[in-house]
């Protein structure tokens, strides 16, 4: 029987290594735009399309980006704001014109996601009651229009939708969202659509003294390894401990077939000085440790081998958001499109090129 060369062997080899890291799939990013000088979507398209980033999540509808990334292989999660929960639940027919106009009538552009408000829980509770007509009638519109096949239905939530949290196997809903969440889990099971939450290890270490820089930037030492003694499995990183935790959660609630999606995650680059966590060199660790755990494929120690897409928040650092210096600061690329530090998401050259 013939021989390959060794050239032939070492390029199938890496073209194998390459298929394998791109079948992951999971790495995604935030693009906001909350700012007056980024760059046209045009040339973010060409930006995107150079990193290992396969999915983008938007926070709205905006045409002029939908149009850019028409036959992209991108995929894009559009958005509806917490002001058009309310709507969209008291008539189907709002909800098939809302599809109609931010999906359909992109059929080019690879929409994947509805993403339904944002931490509605938290921060809007005067429309959880609502949220689950409204993303049973804009999974409604989806059928409507053939969608299904290719578009699903979610909302993300903040963490604090659980009550407990650590160690992870203590995860549980709050028993005030009960006759939301279960209901909600319920419609995600049907749809096969994931639980989306918002899980930032950033602050959980700014907000409890318990939680250590180094576990959550995935370099604990041995010392600071987290031990569940419930599954006897350890922890070494906060992102891991926050995702397992969710999966607790469902499992306990009788939901042990939905997924887990990480809508938004980041570590802020800058702050001011008396702002706890903000650094160059923590985000650069947090951002790359985080990129190279979910290109390894091995998933997290409850659900080993089950990859969570994770949308990295954010793309460019966004002048104009409201709060603290360190939300304009959680960009992977300044808005010259450079890189603010190497997150690990610009793939190596091959020498065979």
């Amino acid at each position: 029987m013939a021989t390959s060369s060794p050239m032939v062997r070492i390029s199938s080899a890496l073209f194998i290594l390459s298929m394998l890291v791109l079948d992951v799939g999971a790495i995604g990013v935030n693009y906001g735009q909350i700012a007056d000088n980024l760059p046209p979507p045009a040339q973010v398209r060409q930006l995107v399309e150079t990193t290992t980033i396969k999915k983008l999540k938007l926070f709205d509808t905006n045409p002029n980006v939908l149009t850019a990334f028409a036959g992209s292989p991108i995929e894009i999660v559009v958005a509806a704001g917490n002001d058009q929960i309310v709507p969209l639940a008291n008539s189907p027919e709002a909800a098939l014109q809302w599809v109609q106009t931010n999906v359909a009538a992109y059929p080019t552009t690879n929409i994947t996601m509805i993403s339904l408000g944002n931490e509605v829980l938290a921060y809007a509770a005067d429309s959880a009651p609502s949220l689950l007509p409204a993303l049973q009638n804009l999974h409604q519109a989806v059928v409507t229009l053939g969608l299904d096949g290719q578009v699903k239905v979610t909302t993300p939530h903040a963490m604090s939708i659980l009550a407990a949290s650590e160690p992870p196997s203590a995860g549980v809903f709050r028993d005030w969202e009960g006759t939301i969440v279960i209901p909600m889990l319920s419609f995600l099971a049907q749809t096969q659509s994931p639980l989306m939450v918002n899980a930032y290890a950033y602050f959980a270490y700014i907000n409890s003294p318990n939680v250590t820089l180094n576990f959550c930037l995935f370099q604990p030492t041995p010392d600071e390894v987290k031990f569940d003694n419930v599954t006897l499995l350890n922890y070494t990183s906060m992102f891991d401990a926050q995702v397992d935790a969710l999966y607790h959660a469902m499992d306990k609630a009788g939901f042990n077939n939905v997924s887990v999606a990480v809508g938004e995650t980041g570590w802020p680059s800058v702050g001011d000085p008396y702002v706890k966590g903000p650094s160059r060199e923590s985000a650069q660790l947090f951002n790359y440790n985080l990129v190279k755990h979910l290109e390894s494929g091995v998933g997290t120690p409850w659900k080993p081998g089950v990859v969570t897409d994770t949308y990295i928040f954010a793309l460019f650092n966004e002048n104009q958001k409201p709060g603290p210096s360190y939300e304009q600061n959680f960009g992977l690329f300044y808005p010259n499109s450079t890189l603010v530090y190497d997150s690990g998401i610009i793939p190596p050259v091959s020498p065979f090129v």
